[in-house]
């Protein structure tokens, strides 16, 4: 501070000027602790943001598996219907139905959480 040289150079300095400086610098520690726990929750706050995009996208994905796995499902029957009279195409349309059931069970199992052990 600017009295400290001129008070170091003559005398200690005053009471008042001692107090004065030490209150600086307590506020000046405040304000650093203070920016340090700001740009902290900053940082958990972009975390956060984050996290949230992810399971936005994961739960757009999801939906779009649901609603193909539904619209398969809900097309079986039209196409059962449709393959009636000819037995290749009852073949062939098994065989599809299969290959769709592995692969969406695959797909269940490989997006499906463990059960949490006890």
């Amino acid at each position: 501070m600017w009295w400290h040289h001129y008070f170091t150079c003559t005398r200690s300095p005053p009471l008042w000027a001692q107090r004065l400086e030490a209150k600086i610098d307590q506020l000046i520690a405040a304000q650093a602790t203070t920016q340090r726990r700001e740009e902290r929750e900053e940082q958990a706050l972009m975390t956060m943001i984050d996290a949230i995009k992810k399971l936005q996208d994961d739960v757009a994905a999801q939906t779009e598996v649901v609603q193909s796995a539904e619209m398969l499902i809900n097309s079986i029957p039209q196409l059962i219907r449709d393959a009636a009279g000819d037995p290749a195409a009852l073949e062939q349309l098994a065989s599809t139905i299969e290959a769709n059931s592995a692969g969406l069970a695959d797909a269940v199992a490989a997006n499906t959480p463990a059960a949490p052990t006890v």
